[in-house]
């Protein structure tokens, strides 16, 4: 069917057909709601039906590597399946190569770490995806040099059924590529019988015969990325007829040993002789340095045009130079183990982490790891104000190295960290601040935009917001955080009804449980804002959002308080406030809350038992002393005129008056006391 000018998904306007693989036609198309051009994928081999691969669609989506695009969006339509990525611009290598058969080894070397992180990306995702077809025309060159994966077959990464791939390419696909032997014989013309071998094509078909079949894995990938390698350097593409590739020594170019070597094993025709991830392989290309040592020595030895006492001696320091990059790696080892053996406990909630931090920074010290885990410990434990401390002395005062990409990364995640309690703190503007030099280090998170957009919205910058949404969408911010931004903005806005509706959208689209209760809470707030006319609805949102997490959130249980008391209905607002009060420290607002029920209610002395309990546990706050002088002013007004008495309410106001002063706040109840305060001083109740 022919798809030039259609509208798929009402929101995709096919413009033109960029091309056409052996896992499906590819077009370039215009998206109405992210008003951006867009790559449309139909997928060729998609064996999942319309609901099905739905979970794997969404971990696709949450992909976020520089050298990867992002994937926007996976829909069904009339039966066939599409799938949406961004646009990536420049020719792609194939095509360069038609200019420039070949490149030198700086180059490529520089090319072949970026892609071999791509592949590290996907290789430890849960789980692994694998790209399937490496090669030129799949590597997109960018105008600024740098290079991006395109193309890889989301139909295998979504039915995760690796022993199956549609398509094979001539010179880049490895033997287990191919499902069969006469596939194989059938696509590459190759003769394999009544034909006399040497030893090495011998050893080499035997392998072949045993490989091809066998089904992909990571390890295809390696070969794959060899092969276009291969081709980069030396301006010819491998041989299908496997036996006839040799080491790429062989060849008549400039290339150092070391690299030489890593090209050479990611081509094995045994995917066991390979690196066996991208892992690996980026490893290897780090230490290239290494293998260059290496081979230049083992050839000094063979050409022997050296003593022995200086052999001895080389050997020596090959052998302490071996030594250094083996405790290297263990220390590593030792301190990532620290380091995820830290952030396990902080995802389950445990954030007394201070001795496996002490423990990491006593074996790497110069690593950034223990410190972007501090400041994340103290944020997620509510520390707001000790994450802005610890976190800005950590950035402005380093005692760590930032040297890789990995580095620059967590920096990045330390400032968005430090912006993410400014912003609990209601500090949009340090927030934004903090959010824009994450962006310095990262550029290609989509959060650090929304949330640069939700504090716009916040400090009610509307067209910033909009445009900060626009960025993040950009760089394929996931539907449910679009979501979330949109409903920030009309929050921002005023127009509630359209914010409920986006926060509702965002809570059903996600599917992390910090993000649906960052909705649930929006949400709260929203309906707080529209007054009292919104009561029913509210509560009724809420009791559907009770126990969505397994347990209540405190948030949800105070919010729920809050509004039966704001309906008057002080019996249902008492009984969540003995579910609040049940799940452990109460803050300073809900005991207030707790006692403003109560009073509502005529039960003077459990309102003056929470007030009591409130200025034990918080002496030094002035609301405390405010909130308890409210109540002496309501319970002394219910007496008759020969029966007050204002002492305990001057007690309270005074207290409360220089603890107010001392905060330098501006708090518009304390303002109302104050008011209060003097007409009864000027009614001689009190001096």
């Amino acid at each position: 069917m022919e798809l030039i000018g259609k509208v798929l998904a009402k929101r995709y306007t096919i413009v033109e057909k960029l091309g056409h693989g052996g896992y499906g036609d590819v077009y370039r198309a215009f998206d109405a709601n992210l008003q951006l051009d867009v790559v449309v994928k139909k997928l060729k081999d998609l064996r999942k039906s319309e609901n099905g691969g739905r979970e794997e669609v969404d971990v696709l989506k949450q992909l976020h590597q520089e050298n990867l695009p992002a994937v926007f969006d996976f829909f069904v339509e009339d039966g066939q399946a599409y799938t949406v990525m961004s646009l990536i611009p420049g020719q792609d290598l194939e095509e360069v190569r038609e200019k420039y058969p070949r490149f030198n080894q700086k180059q490529v070397l520089y090319w072949a770490k970026q892609l071999a992180r791509a592949l590290a990306y996907l290789h430890t995702r849960k789980p692994s995806i694998i790209h399937s077809d490496i090669k030129p025309s799949n590597i997109m060159l960018k105008p600024d040099g740098d290079v991006c994966l395109i193309d890889f077959n989301i139909s295998l990464a979504i039915t995760g059924d690796y022993s199956y791939a549609s398509g094979t390419s001539k010179g880049f696909s490895p033997p287990e590529q191919y499902p069969d032997l006469g596939f194989y014989l059938e696509k590459t013309g190759a003769q394999l019988y009544n034909t006399e071998y040497d030893d090495r094509t011998s050893q080499a078909v035997t392998i072949m015969r045993k490989t091809i079949g066998s089904g992909i894995d990571e390890r295809s990938d390696i070969y794959s990325l060899g092969a276009t390698l291969y081709t980069l350097i030396t301006g010819e593409k491998p041989s299908s007829h496997y036996w006839n590739n040799g080491s790429i020594l062989d060849k008549n170019i400039s290339i150092s040993p070391g690299f030489a070597h890593i090209i050479d094993k990611m081509m094995q025709l045994d995917p066991d002789d390979r690196y066996q991830n991208g892992v690996e392989l980026l490893d290897a290309l780090d230490n290239i340095i290494e293998l260059d040592d290496r081979f230049i020595e083992l050839k000094r030895k063979r050409r022997g045009h050296r003593a022995i006492t200086f052999l001895m001696f080389a050997t020596s320091a090959c052998l302490m130079v071996s030594g250094y990059f083996i405790r290297k790696r263990e220390l590593d080892i030792e301190y990532n183990s620290v380091i995820n053996e830290i952030r396990d406990n902080i995802g389950n909630g445990d954030y007394d982490i201070d001795s496996l931090l002490d423990e990491a920074q006593s074996i790497l010290p110069k690593r950034i790891d223990a410190y972007e885990a501090k400041v994340e410990s103290l944020y997620k434990s509510g520390n707001y104000n000790e994450c802005i401390s610890y976190g800005t002395d950590a950035i402005d005062s380093p005692k760590y190295d930032v040297i890789t990409k990995d580095d620059k990364d967590s920096l990045g995640n330390m400032f968005y960290i430090v912006g993410n309690a400014y912003y609990e703190n209601e500090d949009y503007s340090s927030a934004i601040a903090n959010f824009q030099k994450a962006i310095e280090y990262n550029a290609t998170n989509p959060l650090f935009y929304r949330d640069i957009s939700i504090s716009e919205a916040k400090n009610g910058n509307t067209e910033d917001a909009i445009t900060y949404l626009n960025y993040a969408v950009d760089h394929g911010l996931e539907e449910d955080s679009i979501q979330m931004a949109k409903g920030e903005i009309e929050f921002s806005k005023s127009n509630y009804d359209l914010a409920i509706e986006s926060f509702e959208r965002a809570f059903e689209l996600s599917a992390d449980d910090s993000v649906k209760r960052r909705d649930m809470v929006l949400e709260i707030n929203t309906y707080k804002k529209m007054g009292n006319e919104s009561l029913d609805k509210a509560i009724e949102f809420m009791k559907n959002r009770e126990g969505e997490f397994g347990d209540s959130s405190p948030y949800l249980i105070e919010s729920m308080v809050d509004m039966y008391a704001r309906k008057g209905d002080y019996q249902n607002a008492a009984t969540y406030l003995a579910k609040l009060k049940n799940m452990g420290d109460i803050s300073l607002r809900t005991y207030s809350n707790i006692a403003i029920v109560y009073q509502n209610m005529g039960d003077m002395s459990n309102a003056k038992k929470y007030l009591n309990e409130m200025i034990d546990t918080y002496p030094n706050e002035y609301e405390s002393y405010m909130r308890y002088a409210m109540f002496e002013a309501d319970e002394q007004s219910r007496l008759p005129n020969e029966s007050r008495n204002y002492s305990d309410f001057a007690k309270y106001y005074n207290k409360a008056v220089e603890l107010y002063q001392n905060a330098k706040a501006d708090d518009v109840e304390m303002k109302k006391l104050s008011s209060m305060a003097e007409q009864l001083k000027s009614g001689g109740w009190f001096k």
